[in-house]
């Protein structure tokens, strides 16, 4: 079903370049649990595409998809007190609000830049109250940087096939 989706959208992005892969990004980063490939479209789209520049269009594109979590999480915390319900979700709750504390945006950066599950950390960091602009400048850095290492690697990859 997934693959259907890609392969029906993508020859109407494409055309588009890089507001396309933006558009893409915001798509594929926009729902939550649900997996859209989008590591496998800018490795593909890596060869024909600047790749520093689709790191740069494509980070910022799944920056802004990641707030969609993130609201999530505003709103979860109005529902649920997490704190309360110790026995329910135990120490690593309370962890995780002392290290979003300490190092939120660093965390979110790597969290952004790694193949760790980013939607946890968005809805974690809206259920703390993380800042929202904070929150969005750590996403994109980190998106940036694992979409510009994804786009430079096909580069390379096929490059050397070819």
């Amino acid at each position: 079903m997934i693959e259907n989706f890609i392969n029906a959208i993508i020859p109407y992005l494409t055309p588009l370049g890089y507001l396309g892969v933006l558009i893409l990004s915001v798509l594929a980063n926009s729902t939550v649990f649900i997996m859209i490939p989008s590591h496998a479209v800018i490795f593909a789209l890596g060869y024909s595409f600047n790749p520093y520049l689709l790191g740069i269009f494509g980070g910022i594109g799944a920056g802004i998809g990641e707030l969609t979590s993130y609201f999530i999480g505003i709103g979860g915390n109005k529902l649920l007190d997490l704190e309360k319900d110790y026995k329910t979700w135990g120490k690593w709750i309370i962890k995780f609000k002392k290290l979003i504390n300490k190092h939120g945006f660093w965390t979110i950066v790597v969290f952004n830049a790694t193949p760790l599950p980013t939607d946890l950390i968005a809805i974690l960091a809206g259920s703390y109250n993380f800042g929202v602009r904070r929150f969005l400048i750590a996403s994109i850095i980190g998106k940036i940087i694992s979409y510009t290492a994804i786009a430079l690697g096909a580069n390379n990859f096929f490059n050397w096939i070819l």
